[in-house]
């Protein structure tokens, strides 16, 4: 198959260049993706209450009335009728709303009256639908103009909240008059809010269609820890439903001609669900061990659903994927999202050129020159590396010690001479493994070390990595990272917490394995982000929430400053803070990251320190300048730890607060780090790439 896989790729070399490059940047699981051809949702069904009747057969006029109460701006309406029937609606809402209306069946043009203010278009052609408008602003009023101008109601709904709405009378219902009081579930009409979500990865639709099999990778993670895939006592029939919806870009009756491969990951088991119309040729899903049902698969395509279990690891699994099924034309990551409407683009106008040599991710991108490989010779390296941190975390054993509140780890000594192991130290440098005759032992108080905080429900789990330098061997000179968390009861080890006492405890195994939890929950540490003057004599607040976003100009002076809502003594060190492209949120800055604050020091030219001996809390500031020209919104990251702004209150692992200045200029101790650290998020920050002079105004 490598063989095979280095032939493509050397024939895509002598093809004729002339197809436009692919972006510049390789595909990154992180970097934020904005398509129209990949657009995820989170639908949740809202009650819709109300009343149906029959329709009349003297007029075969079904009218539907709508009262939204929370709507947004735009709505989309699916109504539902035989041929024969005529439609009418009454669309009412407390503000000026678009509908976004599409019909199936019925006989001629909806008669339409909707609130003051509101229009309605056409779903296919985008173009606006006549429609009469009066003020609707209450049930009454609504029912009495709607008798007025149609004579009847077959269906009258009252929902709270929705964006996309359907109706469709039953064939059996009461011959008896809607009972306008109604407040029972609606029998023709459903309800759902579908809220957008966030997607990251790449997608390269330029290059549709010109391989017999265009490959997508969907990878959904869903922050939740509480069912674990590895656990094959889970009732299958509780699964989440995920639905994956394929159409075709292309206007006409013809179907689309394209062979499809989906790759479906999801970081808890789920029930995936497969629509598709108008599309012709083979589509093959794997989705390892979660369940694949065929919805609507259209008659021309031939459905081939695998058990391929594919590595979750970004590299891995692209480099998984490529072996095995070819090329991703897309990876596509996205959180707490249950459908996913998926556009398949057209072929290409372009030839394949040398676009694949040039620009391939590095997960798949060959030696120059080479015809023995594939993988170029540091991505083997990788591989080890990681098949490396993966034998030792699997034979290392970690105690999470309640009584204590302390965590260690043992390796034994095998694995570390069969590695080459020279060192392993936890996040902070200083806190090095002893050595026993037949295990290297880390052990630390839990919040100690540079672990960082994290959140499971009521109760704190404690993240930390095994730093491990390797020595000897093939793999001298090397470095791996090994996370681990431990999960406590609730309240801050070390720290008197009285307000958990009286509250009922929830029943969660603290014991349990958690594997990379969400690190965005609730705050412990804010940030305050403000623009200062050059002399700092005057500042603007930009952002102090997590919600919070505001922009920044080329030469703005940003100040940013930690605060604990704690007990007096208690203080904040930052340890690390970075500019991310993304808001999603890791433990430590990752090298796509622009690093700015490291190991409590400034990491780059421009940044400065500050410190209010008073509070004790840490704070930086920076310039906005043409290096972030690059960017156009960026997040600051920071990760903070606890520190005493007094000598009384440095016990235990609680450390007594220094001056970052002063520190920062002997770095001939090894740096300490804080204890319960967590990160914390503010932005985005909008960088707009002029001057506040040609703004011509300044908020200081």
């Amino acid at each position: 198959m490598k063989i095979l896989l280095a032939c493509i790729f050397h024939i895509w070399a002598i093809m004729p260049a002339s197809m436009g490059l692919l972006d510049q940047k390789y595909c990154g699981s992180d970097t934020p993706l904005d398509t129209p051809y990949f657009i995820p949702f989170h639908k949740t069904a809202q009650p819709a209450l109300g009343c149906v009747s029959q329709v009349q057969d003297e007029d075969k006029t079904e009218v539907h009335v709508v009262r939204l109460r929370k709507a947004d701006r735009e709505v989309f309406l699916h109504v539902a009728g035989p041929i024969t029937h005529r439609l009418a609606l009454v669309l009412a809402t407390g503000h000026p709303v678009t509908w976004h209306l599409s019909v199936s069946g019925f006989s001629m043009a909806a008669d339409i009256l909707v609130s003051d203010g509101s229009t309605v278009v056409d779903i296919r052609t985008g173009h606006q639908i006549q429609s009469s408008s009066a003020i609707l602003s209450s049930p009454t009023l609504t029912s009495k103009l709607a008798m007025a101008k149609f004579s009847h109601i077959n269906s009258f709904t009252t929902i709270d909240k929705a964006n996309r709405i359907f109706i469709n009378l039953p064939p059996e219902i009461s011959p008896s008059t809607c009972a306008l009081l109604s407040e029972a579930p609606s029998p023709a009409v459903s309800a759902y809010y579908m809220e957008r979500q966030s997607t990251y990865g790449c997608y390269h639709p330029e290059a549709a269609g010109l391989l017999p099999n265009d490959v997508h990778v969907i990878d959904l993670r869903t922050h939740s820890r509480l069912v674990k895939r590895s656990d094959s006592s889970n009732d299958s029939e509780a699964m989440p439903e995920v639905v994956v919806d394929l159409v075709p870009d292309l206007t006409g009756d013809d179907p689309l001609p394209r062979n499809l491969t989906l790759i479906l990951k999801s970081d808890n088991p789920v029930r995936w669900q497969l629509k598709s119309h108008g599309i012709q040729g083979q589509l093959v899903v794997a989705a390892g061990a979660n369940p694949v049902e065929n919805l609507s698969v259209g008659s021309n395509q031939q459905l081939d659903i695998q058990k391929t279990e594919i590595p979750d690891q970004f590299e891995r699994l692209m480099k998984e994927v490529t072996h095995q099924y070819g090329i991703p034309l897309s990876y596509m990551r996205v959180h707490q999202a249950n459908l996913m409407e998926m556009v398949i683009p057209p072929r290409s106008k372009r030839e394949l050129s040398n676009l694949w040599d040039r620009n391939r991710p590095a997960y798949n991108r060959d030696l120059a020159g080479s015809s023995q490989t594939v993988f170029s010779e540091p991505e083997e390296l990788e591989d080890q590396i990681y098949t490396a941190a993966e034998a030792i975390e699997n034979v290392m054993v970690k105690t999470c010690d309640e009584k204590k509140k302390e965590v260690s780890v043992h390796v034994p000594e095998d694995v570390i001479v069969k590695y080459g192991i020279g060192s392993i130290t936890l996040n902070d440098a200083s806190c090095e493994a002893e050595k026993n005759a037949s295990h290297w032992v880390l052990k630390s108080h839990s919040t100690a070390c540079g672990s960082t905080a994290l959140t499971y429900g009521a109760a704190p789990m404690y993240r930390n990595n095994l730093n491990i330098h390797f020595n000897q061997g093939y793999l001298a000179g090397q470095k791996a990272k090994i996370p681990f968390i431990c999960k406590f009861k609730p309240g801050i080890p070390g720290i008197s917490v009285h307000e958990y006492e009286d509250e009922e405890e929830e029943d969660v195994d603290y014991h349990s394995e958690a594997e990379q939890p969400d690190l965005s929950g609730e705050e412990m540490y804010s940030l305050t982000v403000q623009m200062v003057s050059e002399n700092e004599e005057t500042r603007a607040t930009l952002m102090e929430k997590k919600s919070d976003s505001a922009t920044a100009a080329i030469g703005d002076k940003i100040y940013v400053s930690s605060h604990i809502n704690a007990v007096p003594y208690l203080a904040l060190a930052i340890e690390q803070c970075w500019l991310s492209n993304t808001s999603y949120v890791t433990s430590h800055a990752t090298p796509r990251d622009e690093m700015l604050i490291s190991t409590g020091c400034p990491a780059k030219k421009g940044v400065s320190l500050h410190w209010d001996k008073g509070s004790s809390n840490s704070a930086f500031s920076f310039k906005i300048n043409q290096e972030f020209l690059g960017q156009s919104k960026v997040w600051i990251q920071c990760r903070m730890g606890l520190c005493s702004a007094t000598n009384a209150g440095a016990s235990g692992n609680i450390r007594r607060c220094v001056d970052p200045k002063s520190d920062c200029e002997d770095r001939s101790v090894p740096h300490k780090e804080s204890s319960v650290q967590q990160i914390t998020v503010r932005g985005p920050l909008h960088i707009i790439p002029v001057t506040r002079d040609t703004l011509g105004h300044s908020p200081v």
